[in-house]
């Protein structure tokens, strides 16, 4: 989440580009100083900050042009007095100031914040008062991380709540916390067009927060987020929640001092608008922001009722190979990976799929973190888990999509991530630039060190005991594989690969046979109902021992990376004597480089990332999707015939070449149109199997030849 991407050179218009900016963090990170009082021990609760010295800090933080962001609990709807309570942030938390030798105002000395993003050039104001900031009791019992994970795992209702807890209760621990917690600014984006049932904002808090590696600093909030989800003992919602402040129609006074703040951190705001907004009537700015949020809320929860499926329904005859994967007998007994996935609304399928990855990483490799990428999600989206291209090690079920070796890859995959779960939520206007880095192969890391090996290692093993099973035979095999691998490494220091430059890749060649192996396994099994059984890993270090031929070959893209050309020679580092004998000798001819082929690629500058962004992600080719397509595209409506169909690549993917046979329809859209390809998108646009595309191909011919032969 933490993002620390050079900013666009075009001003800021909304508070989501604000805050995703990484240059707009003054603490880089490093929250454990900004949080300290919100740390209070309930030991000692009495020294911790009084409640209204707490709120001049955050407002003298704003002045100081520094973030301030508060999460509160609020009640739900009237009607519902056992709702949990939504989540809500608060930031840009100011100060009406009282105007020297002028008339006072209602406003004056009275502390406001901002809720949501900015809407048609306005933003919803809301008033603060000191008891916010307020203290429990320092006697009260939340549950610890590993009880909240265990209640998640338990209980798939999206209003979960626990507790109430005695005081001898185990898996809690008492804490002592403000009605409202301090929220750092990189995880504002995540509430800025969503207000969150208690369970959703822990998931998607703790696990950015995990990702970025700042769980430890960010420990008061995640504290905060445990005890808004435990009954106070009374009714089915926290002793957090507090009822929503109301506030008067704000007149001008008041929208002119609250945009003046908002213009310092979005100049672009009023070159876009030319002040426009300034004029609206008052009374009706609140109105309005209630009215658009409410409205994206009432959607989202359409969409999430619609999105509801089993697993049968979500992949359709698919799963019937997973259950042969798995080496189940039926869809239920498959591990719950599946029943949660399908069950999630879209939005939230790949943060379910973090956290599950997350557990079953840490149970089954302590000490090692994972970041469920837009690739690695796409993966169990799509079950892309046979093996389509030798070549390719993205390709299948492969361990070298589970590197993530130093801090910057780790930070990169926690972006790619962030900006996926913004576009596939809408809690954002990301730019094309964002759609093209997510839709960014993940780079593949050779490991060269035995570690980077076994952690690579590791990731897998937890992968597929969430995918697998915990109790899958290919679990044990693969565990067996890395404790023999372990104890063997210091003999495997004199191992002497074929070719000599391998020998610092010996982990690479190691972890490249197992993957073999187990893809062989994967394409057998895919489509039987009787179990095969799995390959025996620790074979390849009885191969070394035999002196027996074992080492793989690496695709040349990876040969390539590994021993890179020399810039001086123009060389491959890689080329043999055999190799130098076919160079062309003094006075052989000398064949004529290949004509650089040129290509003029047509953007789509009004490209809807909120519209297509899932479809953009997904890892298949257009041409694929369109020749197992049960329907027909809809018609272009540039084409004045109406024959031309409309082009999935420029609208759905955002570019396309100019050599397009569907050129006339590489304009924008309007919104009808958009809707009527996105309901084609919803019905068509699947990643296909290769089976399913060779099929349609085959029977396409054959259709034509029976055409042809009438």
């Amino acid at each position: 989440m933490i993002n620390t991407t050079v900013p666009t050179t075009l001003p800021h218009t909304t508070y989501a580009e604000f805050y995703n900016d990484g240059s707009n963090d003054p603490y880089s990170g490093r929250f454990a100083p900004v949080l300290g009082p919100f740390d209070i021990d309930p030991a000692d609760a009495a020294a911790s900050t009084r409640p209204a010295d707490l709120l001049n800090q955050l407002t003298s933080a704003t002045t100081a042009r520094l973030p301030s962001a508060i999460l509160a609990l609020v009640h739900g709807t009237e009607d519902d007095a056992n709702h949990p309570g939504w989540i809500e942030c608060y930031h840009k938390i100011f100060r009406f100031p009282a105007r020297f030798g002028m008339t006072a105002t209602r406003w004056d000395n009275l502390n406001f914040a901002i809720s949501g993003d900015i809407v048609r050039g306005q933003c919803a104001p809301v008033a603060l008062g000191a008891q916010w900031f307020y203290q429990t009791a320092n006697n009260l019992h939340a549950p610890t991380e590993a009880a909240v994970e265990a209640a998640i795992v338990a209980n798939t209702n999206d209003d979960l709540v626990v507790g109430p807890y005695n005081a001898d209760d185990a898996g809690t621990e008492i804490v002592c916390v403000q009605n409202v917690v301090y929220l750092p600014s990189p995880y504002i984006t995540i509430f800025l067009e969503n207000r969150m049932l208690p369970k959703e904002a822990y998931l998607r808090v703790s696990q950015a927060m995990a990702a970025d590696g700042v769980d430890g600093d960010c420990e008061p909030v995640l504290k905060w987020l445990r005890l808004a989800m435990t009954k106070n003992g009374h009714n089915d919602f926290s002793v957090l929640c507090q009822d929503r402040t109301t506030l008067p129609p704000p007149d001008s006074d008041l929208i002119s001092f609250l945009m003046d703040l908002v213009e310092r951190d979005l100049p672009g705001l009023s070159a876009a608008s030319g002040n426009a907004g300034a004029s609206l009537v008052a009374s009706s700015i609140g109105d309005l922001v209630y009215e658009h949020q409410e409205d994206r809320r009432s959607a989202e929860r359409r969409r999430k009722d619609a999105d509801t499926k089993s697993p049968d329904k979500f992949w359709g005859d698919s799963i019937n190979n997973v259950i042969n994967l798995c080496q189940v007998s039926s869809m239920a007994d498959l591990p719950p990976l599946y029943a949660k996935i399908s069950s999630s609304a879209a939005r939230a399928q790949r943060l379910e799929h973090q956290r599950l990855m997350s557990l079953a990483v840490a149970t089954h490799a302590p000490g090692y973190k994972i970041i469920v990428t837009p690739s690695l999600h796409s993966k169990l989206i799509n079950l892309e888990f046979v093996l389509q291209d030798k070549d390719d090690l993205r390709s299948g079920f492969t361990c070298f999509l589970f590197g993530q070796f130093t801090p910057g890859q780790r930070q990169a995959a926690a972006r790619k991530a962030n900006t996926y779960d913004m576009i596939v939520g809408a809690a954002a206007a990301p730019s094309l630039a964002d759609a093209a880095t997510i839709t960014t192969d993940d780079n593949i890391e050779p490991p060269s060190r035995y570690a980077e090996g076994r952690s690579m290692g590791k990731r897998t093993l937890g992968a597929i005991a969430l995918w697998f099973g915990d109790n899958h035979p290919l679990c044990e095999e693969w565990a067996e594989f890395l404790i023999e691998w372990e104890q063997r490494e210091e003999e495997l220091e004199f191992y002497k690969t074929t070719d000599p430059r391998m020998k610092k890749f010996l982990a690479t060649l190691i972890l490249r046979w197992a993957q073999l192996q187990v893809s062989y396994w994967i394409k057998r099994q895919w489509s039987k109902k009787n179990n095969v059984r799995v390959p025996d890993l620790t074979k390849v270090f009885r191969k070394i021992d035999l002196g027996k031929s074992w080492e793989p070959r690496l695709p040349e893209q990876m040969m390539a990376r590994l021993f890179p050309k020399s810039k001086k020679s123009g060389r491959d580092d890689r080329d043999t004597d055999a190799d130098k004998e076919k160079s062309p000798r003094n006075g052989d001819p000398v064949k004529p480089p290949d004509k650089q082929k040129t290509s003029s690629a047509s953007v789509n500058m009004a490209y809807k990332i909120t519209m297509f962004g899932t479809y953009a992600i997904l890892k298949c080719r257009v041409k694929d999707v369109l020749a197992v397509a049960t329907k027909r595209l809809p018609k272009s409506p540039h084409d004045p015939a109406g024959k031309q169909d409309m082009c999935v690549s420029f609208h759905v993917k955002g570019q396309c070449n100019n050599n397009c046979k569907c050129l006339l329809d590489h304009c924008a859209h309007a919104d009808e149109d958009d809707e009527k390809l996105l309901a084609w998108c919803k019905e068509c646009y699947k990643c296909p199997t290769l089976e399913q595309v060779r099929e349609a191909r085959r029977a396409k011919l054959e259709a034509a030849k029976g055409g042809a032969n009438a």
